[in-house]
């Protein structure tokens, strides 16, 4: 699966459509953050993760930053190559990801809170960015973003059938 029809039709299937457009940048910022945190515990904890922890985690991450790309109308599939061509450490990586993830946040939080016109040329260059750093780490572990993408697919199938309900989220059994 690749990321256009991941994005398009995988995550914003399972996307929680009431909230609102700020309330949802929010969530979204939030959720980015702690899923590379996730992520940093994953690797801190269980050195090496397995195939199915990176694929799994790194879906998480996949899952939000489709989402935020999707609420800001930015193509997930044009922000950057999907084969990360370096062999960094996965930990410099999801280090490095935190000036990203944390510019964002900041962006948003002006935005949501303080009235500050949204600054999406930052977004999208963190998001890029973001995007960078997730495909690195999956790359590490000779995994494909389109791998980590259909076991998310998977993954949101069993848990929302039939899109996003509060209650499948609360209740994950």
């Amino acid at each position: 699966m690749n990321l256009y029809d991941y994005q398009h039709e995988v995550a914003i299937r399972t996307m929680n459509h009431d909230l609102g457009p700020q309330t949802q940048l929010a969530n979204l910022t939030l959720g980015i953050v702690g899923e590379f945190a996730e992520l940093k515990f994953l690797h801190l904890t269980e050195f090496p993760p397995s195939e199915e922890q990176i694929k799994d985690e790194g879906g998480d991450v996949l899952w939000y930053l489709a989402n935020l790309c999707n609420v800001l109308s930015i193509e997930l599939s044009q922000l950057g190559p999907s084969v990360y061509t370096h062999n960094t450490e996965p930990m410099d990586l999801i280090d490095d990801s935190m000036l990203s993830f944390g510019t964002i946040a900041d962006v948003v939080k002006k935005t949501v809170a303080q009235g500050h016109v949204l600054d999406i040329e930052v977004i999208v260059a963190q998001t890029q960015a973001l995007l960078y750093y997730l495909t690195g780490i999956i790359n590490y572990y000779d995994l494909t973003i389109e791998e980590v993408c259909a076991y998310n697919h998977q993954k949101l199938l069993k848990r929302y059938p039939d899109g996003f309900e509060a209650s499948r989220s609360v209740n994950r059994g």
